[in-house]
C-alpha cells in the first residue's frame, strides 16, 4: 500500500477524455490511498470521464473518488471498497448537459 501526500490519482483535462482503469481488474486487493482524496478525475471541457476499479480506494481527508464533467458523460464503476475520511465515498457531478452513471459493489463512508 502506498499513501500519497495529497491525492493518489489526480487527472484534469481541459477538453479531452479521461479514463482511469486499475491494472488488476480480475483479483481484488489493490489499495489506493491519498491523504486528501483517493481518485480525482475531471474534465473542464466537453470530454468524458470514466473510472473503473476493483481496488480499495480511500481519501483520508476528502472523497474516496471524485469525478466531474461539464458536457461529457461521467461514469464510475467500483467493485472494491470506497472510504471517505470526510466528504463522500463517491462524488460524481456533471455541471452542464452530461450524464452521470455510478455502478457500485461496496461503499463505506465514515
Amino acid at each position: 500500500m502506498t499513501t500519497t501526500p495529497t491525492t493518489a490519482v489526480n487527472v484534469t483535462s481541459t477538453g479531452g477524455n479521461v479514463v482511469i482503469t486499475t491494472g488488476n481488474n480480475t483479483l481484488a486487493g489493490e489499495i489506493i490511498t491519498g491523504n486528501i482524496a483517493g481518485i480525482d478525475a475531471r474534465t473542464i471541457g466537453n470530454g468524458t470521464v470514466s473510472v473503473s476499479t476493483i481496488a480499495n480506494v480511500t481519501g483520508l481527508a476528502s472523497n474516496g473518488i471524485f469525478t466531474s464533467t461539464f458536457d461529457g458523460a461521467n461514469s464510475v464503476t467500483v467493485g472494491g471498497n470506497v472510504v471517505a475520511g470526510a466528504g463522500s465515498g463517491i462524488r460524481s457531478i456533471a455541471t452542464g448537459n452530461g450524464t452521470v452513471l455510478v455502478t457500485l459493489g461496496n461503499l463505506t463512508t465514515s
